[in-house]
């Protein structure tokens, strides 16, 4: 059994500074002790997936990412795990739990299964897989594994945690400030606005100091179209991790301004993020959500965005302001304005109706590292 202390510090020593986790009953030590601590700063998720995307965030922004969760939430994961980390070469530390280890304590048996199949997933998905630490002597060696193959490779390396592993510590008070409610920016007549029209505004509204990350599908592809840059990047697959991928990448890079490029039908599989983005509110984070009701790049199928008030919902979730923007001059006076902030921008777009959109020339890992060079020229 070790201490979460030493834990934490050999984290700190070896590279890595932000945690991101769902909770679980083995983890509540390791979980308090980075509440508590003063080097490493944890990031609460609302599942586990976003929890991977945070830390992928932290990782390209050059803060070395945790995420952490129980093994029954291994499932929630997959998609990132597959096609974000995986395959833009972000490397992550995973530490996920083993209830329902097999020969190990009893438990409930909704862990059997996950139990016994935990570490076969991991493989499954390229994922190297060590024994949590037990012990002080087992820590250094165990992170030195981890970071020789995270350096080597560029991809995520987990330690799957026994019962008992870490010995307790209790949270100590977490106070946060009183926030005043947000504000919601109504337009006064919406109009779905072209597609193209609405991301050459945004386009050419943006910054190269911005980072700018675009989400899956005709978003990312839109945005290439209009205009590639080395501080863009476009999601494929890991849907709905576009702005949680953002938090990341806005807290481990305060100086420079995140702007989340979402579609709603991505949001709307995610929307535990707007929480989590909320809860944090980081100042240099713009979240625009282009929703043209239907989920545009597989048919242009309907999606359940009619349903939704996404000003509304954000500022519900926390954020300090949100708004819908109805003209082309409205967008880019919104996304020039530079004051710091958390903000939501809702744009109603209508469905595309050219859908010949040409994909980035440039490999998912090849956007990543020119996005970090990016970042290390302006660090």
């Amino acid at each position: 059994m070790i201490q979460s202390e030493h834990f934490l510090k050999a984290l700190a020593d070896t590279g890595f500074g932000l945690i991101s986790g769902v909770p679980c009953s083995y983890l509540t030590p390791l979980i308090n002790g980075s509440i508590n601590s003063s080097t490493m700063r944890y990031v609460n998720a609302a599942n586990e997936g976003e929890a991977v995307a945070i830390a992928a965030g932290a990782s390209l922004g050059g803060l070395g990412g945790v995420a952490m969760f129980q093994n029954s939430g291994l499932g929630n994961a997959v998609s990132p795990l597959t096609s974000l980390t995986w395959l833009f070469r972000i490397p992550i530390l995973l530490i996920t739990t083993w209830r329902g280890e097999p020969d190990g304590p009893g438990d409930e048996p909704q862990h059997e299964l996950m139990g016994r199949i935990t570490r076969d997933q991991l493989a499954l998905m390229e994922v190297p897989v060590r024994d949590f630490p037990r012990t002080d002597a087992d820590i250094d060696r165990t992170l030195a594994d981890a970071r020789g193959h995270m350096e080597e490779h560029g991809r995520p390396f987990a330690l799957v945690m026994s019962k008992g592993s870490v010995a307790d510590e209790p949270l100590l008070t977490l106070e946060r400030p009183p926030r005043p409610a947000g504000t919601v920016t109504p337009a006064e007549s919406p109009v779905a606005m072209d597609p193209d029209d609405v991301m050459r505004a945004v386009h050419g509204a943006l910054d190269p100091a911005d980072i700018v990350i675009a989400s899956t599908g005709f978003t990312g592809r839109a945005l290439f179209q209009v205009g590639d840059r080395d501080n863009q990047l476009y999601m494929v697959g890991s849907m709905g991790c576009a702005s949680t991928l953002g938090l990341g990448l806005a807290i481990a890079r305060p100086e420079r301004r995140v702007v989340v490029l979402d579609g709603d039908g991505a949001l709307l599989m995610r929307m535990g993020a707007l929480a989590a983005i909320g809860l944090e509110r980081p100042p240099n984070l713009v979240h625009v959500v282009l929703d043209n009701g239907v989920h545009d790049s597989t048919g242009a199928q309907e999606s359940i965005a009619a349903a939704v008030q996404f000003p509304e919902l954000a500022v519900a979730c926390g954020y300090p302001h949100a708004g819908t923007l109805a003209s082309l001059d409205a967008v880019a006076d919104s996304l020039a304005d530079r004051s710091p902030g958390l903000r939501l921008f809702h744009i109603r777009t209508q469905p595309r109706a050219d859908r010949a959109l040409p994909r980035p020339d440039t490999p998912p890992d090849a956007i990543a590292r020119r996005l970090r060079a990016n970042l290390e020229a302006t660090s």
